[in-house]
């Protein structure tokens, strides 16, 4: 199917969404109506021209159609649903983003139950976590509820066959997450703050020269020595830092990895 032109899809989304307020009165809109309408544009001009509407058409049952008036009856109706929750993750509410670390971490432990019956102990709590993670990194589609789909997404990462690509996070047998380090004075608490590797952190606190320690952190890059001292020294997650630092969860472990290879290095030549 040819991708509809952006201006189709808006004058589509427009009608739709019309119809949608006219026959649902007593639905209020998260946003007013030229807001909202912008808002789906853009969802319904992005599933559209990166394929997803077509695969999902695709895979339809036998004998179920989908066309694009439906497709997008489908986005108004999902975006309308979730729209508040959206809003509130999207504006780093913690009480929300709780909410979804709480129900994640529920469905983890099913989860591992099935595809990793040998797991540790704190596993599911790290699942959960690296769903947020995710979920913040991500674009929600709205053509499928918001809970689906982020157990898909949990799903994947649990088939996954490692944890982590951080240098020091490597599988160990119990992590205490019973009592979360509280956030800095002036900074949004968050909900996975307290998962931190305690394996990484036990490394550096066995480095008897605070002082040797800190002449080396000097000769990293401001940037490498801002992670470091954020993940160990002030208890922050991955996702607060990407979010401090405006870079991706990804990036932030990379910067991370090469920090503590330079830092072990000079650590080396020291001793």
């Amino acid at each position: 199917m040819k991708h509809l032109a952006h201006a189709s899809i808006a004058r589509l989304c427009r009608k739709r969404l019309e119809r949608f307020i006219r026959q649902s009165s007593d639905v209020q809109l998260p946003l007013a109506f030229e807001r909202a309408l912008t808002e789906l544009t853009q969802i319904a001009w992005h599933n559209f021209s990166s394929g997803r509407y077509e695969r999902l058409r695709r895979y339809r049952r036998t004998g179920q159609t989908l066309t694009s008036v439906q497709y997008v009856d489908l986005l108004i109706k999902h975006w309308c649903v979730e729209g508040e929750r959206l809003r509130r993750l999207a504006d780093h509410d913690d009480a929300e983003w709780t909410r979804l670390y709480g129900a994640l971490a529920q469905r983890a432990d099913r989860v591992l139950m099935r595809y990793r019956p040998n797991s540790a102990v704190n596993e599911a709590a790290d699942l959960a976590q690296r769903t947020c993670e995710q979920i913040y990194d991500s674009f929600y589609p709205c053509d499928v509820p918001f809970d689906a789909w982020t157990g898909v997404i949990l799903k994947n990462l649990a088939r996954a066959p490692t944890r982590s690509k951080d240098a020091l996070d490597k599988p160990h047998d119990s992590v205490d997450t019973t009592d979360p380090a509280p956030p800095l004075d002036g900074e949004r608490s968050n909900p996975a703050a307290h998962l931190v590797s305690d394996r990484a952190s036990r490394e550096f606190d066995q480095v008897e020269n605070r002082e040797l320690l800190e002449r080396a952190l000097r000769k990293l890059s401001p940037l490498r020595r801002q992670v470091l001292e954020l993940t160990y020294f002030e208890d922050w997650s991955d996702l607060r830092i990407a979010r401090y630092l405006g870079k991706t969860v990804g990036a932030v472990q990379t910067i991370r990895h090469r920090a503590l290879s330079q830092l072990r290095e000079l650590l080396a030549v020291r001793e």
